[in-house]
């Protein structure tokens, strides 16, 4: 038998037999072994070393705790002095309530709640950034992270004034009926050129294909009802009725399928009770129930529709990436409790116990490529952004879906957050920006990151932070800021899509991180964070910032028909490519829409691609 005698942050000590005592790193590449004669040398060696060891981890946590003591109380001193400077001098504008009727109460800049910004202090040198993804041992304590939150400025309460919310109503009349006008513009340039086609080519009047099932018109409908454009609405649902169809003999996304067509009619159905969508819901699963009819669920990356034959990724055979093979539950679980058929929830909740069962990684984070037949980690490549975006927000909303009854989903989630935290939290020490780093060895913030500060804000009007709650609200503010600089940052006003924050005073902190890395495709996590951010919060602040990008997509995108993405966010005129993806419409502009009217929020949550599933409380 083997018993442990103590242990510290370095080594451990057993005792295998009466008469020996083995002393072992925490990594495993050094022992000792202590051999005694007698049963009292046994007793006394025992003690000794049980003394040694204890002391040891004693010291070393002194140590330890004088050097983080040391290490803030140089950083506060640096930054005692309030100063702009503390913040860097080359700061990202922040955008303020543009109204006059802000300036009435007579209370300064102060009583702006955007110009807090300039004149806060703000730790310059503290980044957070821990182990390597090999390293072994405890993750190390973050509490300087929430030390270096608590006086930032987004930890006060906003001082929102009667005459500030009276203004940001008033605009946000005005500006949901401009963000309505954009729907119908880039609408009807659909209807016009590529009604029927997945996807509108804006500048050759065109239509391009990849799944042939109408993806923009579907995941449009529920915009274009709770936007209130209803001769639109009719439009679209009479071809739906008429002309939908998934007997064609193509090859598509499983993930796609889900998301944005299944997600599309669900959406639909949500805001209008109509029967076709749930009809047309269930054709869609009866495809996505094949493609979870694996040995363990593990959905196929692609499906033909008409063989109903699945393969897995093309670039790594036999394999899936974690949002295809974690992000198909939402949905699933929305189309079984509105059809009561539980057979579709139970495959949601199997293929999740498997890629759970099945982590080898150690933590609560999860590979970004699974193997196919098990959901087994094929490497130990983590992040936050693409291939695993929507397994990790989906965690919590399929846990709200629930009614909070399926505990492993938020289990699941709150572990991810304190991961994420502990390994992907960083601070730029040049302007003070908190960021989610793409993967654990670069300083690159991936745009598609921007939807964990709306994810966490959620989270808290939902009371699902069961860690740090407070804390990791001031967080999201934070990440939010940042991604918000990412955009007014660039000429354009439009975020790239993957950015570099550098770590000492430069012209700019925030710079492209490579050449193939500077375009905009009309989705904007943004306005989804900026939208559930104002749900939680009902700062005007969160408003302005939605129009400042509102603005930008109308300045450098908008064409006489249609809209298109932009290539080079770093170019003035912006360049711009011929595809209008659908995420406009059934995401960023939805957002923006919701942003300036709220009509929807306590009842709902939004899936991975905009669309809205009502709670069952």
């Amino acid at each position: 038998m083997t018993a442990m005698v103590g242990s510290h942050g370095f080594v451990k000590a057993y005792s295998t037999s009466p008469r020996s005592v083995r002393v072992v790193s925490r990594s495993r590449q050094w022992s000792v072994w202590l051999r005694t004669r007698t049963p009292l040398d046994f007793c006394v060696a025992f003690v000794a070393l049980s003394c040694c060891v204890l002391g040891l981890r004693f010291l070393a946590s002194l140590l330890l705790s004088e050097s983080a003591s040391s290490y803030l109380a140089w950083s506060y001193e640096a930054d005692s002095t309030g100063s702009d400077n503390a913040f860097g001098t080359h700061r990202v504008p922040v955008s303020r309530i543009p109204l006059s009727a802000l300036q009435q109460d007579g209370g300064g800049d102060d009583s702006i709640r955007g110009v807090r910004l300039w004149n806060d202090t703000r730790d310059p040198s503290i980044h957070i950034f821990a182990y390597h993804p090999r390293q072994r041992g405890r993750l190390r304590s973050v509490d300087h992270l929430w030390q270096s939150l608590s006086s930032c400025p987004f930890s006060r309460p906003a001082n929102i004034t009667t005459a500030h919310a009276q203004a940001s109503l008033t605009a946000a009349m005005q500006r949901k009926e401009a963000v309505r006008g954009a729907i119908k513009h880039a609408w009807l340039a659909y209807q016009k050129y590529a009604f029927g086609h997945d996807t509108l080519q804006p500048l050759t009047k065109s239509y391009s294909d990849s799944m042939h099932l109408a993806e923009t018109l579907v995941s449009s409908l529920d915009t274009l009802k709770l936007s209130g454009l209803e001769e639109e609405y009719k439009m679209a649902r009479a071809w739906v009725q008429t002309n939908f169809s998934l007997r064609q003999d193509v090859v598509v996304s499983t993930f796609r399928l889900c998301t944005k067509i299944l997600g599309g009619f669900l959406g639909a159905y949500d805001v209008t009770a109509d029967y076709l969508y749930l009809q047309r819901s269930l054709e869609v699963a009866s495809i996505l129930t094949q493609a979870l009819d694996t040995v363990h669920n593990i959905a196929y990356s692609t499906m033909n529709l008409r063989t109903l034959q699945g393969e897995y990724l093309s670039w790594s055979p036999g394999n899936v990436v974690l949002a295809e093979a974690g992000g198909l539950g939402l949905e699933l679980m929305f189309l079984s409790r509105i059809s009561q058929n539980s057979t579709l929830s139970d495959l949601a909740f199997k293929s999740i116990m498997q890629i759970h069962s099945q982590n080898a990684l150690r933590t609560s984070l999860y590979s970004t490529v699974l193997d196919g037949r098990y959901g087994r980690p094929v490497n130990d490549d983590r992040c936050f952004g693409a291939h695993t975006d929507a397994f990790y927000a989906n965690l919590l909303k399929m846990w709200l879906s629930s009614d909070k009854s399926q505990k492993l989903y938020h289990k699941m989630f709150i572990e991810a957050v304190q991961e994420m935290v502990q390994l992907f939290v960083q601070r730029s020490s040049a302007s003070g920006l908190y960021y989610i780093s793409g993967t654990e060895t670069k300083y690159h913030v991936d745009q598609s990151t921007c939807f964990w500060p709306g994810l966490l804000a959620l989270a808290h009007r939902t009371k699902g932070l069961t860690w740090r709650g407070s804390e990791l609200l001031v967080l999201a503010k934070e990440l939010l800021y940042t991604c918000y600089a990412m955009h007014v940052g660039s000429i354009s006003g439009l975020a790239p899509a993957l950015v570099e924050l550098k770590f000492a005073v430069v012209a700019n902190d925030i710079t492209v991180a490579s050449a193939g890395d500077s375009h905009w495709k009309l989705r904007s996590e943004l306005a989804e964070s900026l939208y559930q951010m104002y749900v939680t919060t009902r700062d005007p602040l969160y408003r302005e910032w939605g129009w400042d990008l509102f603005q930008a997509i109308l300045k450098h995108t908008k064409l006489d028909e249609g809209f298109a993405e932009a290539r080079d966010v770093n170019q003035l005129p912006v360049p711009l490519d011929d595809k209008m993806n659908s995420d406009l419409l059934s995401k960023t502009l939805k957002y923006l829409y919701l942003l300036f009217d709220i009509a929807i929020h306590e009842t709902h949550v939004f899936s991975f691609d905009g669309h809205p599933f009502r709670l069952p409380y």
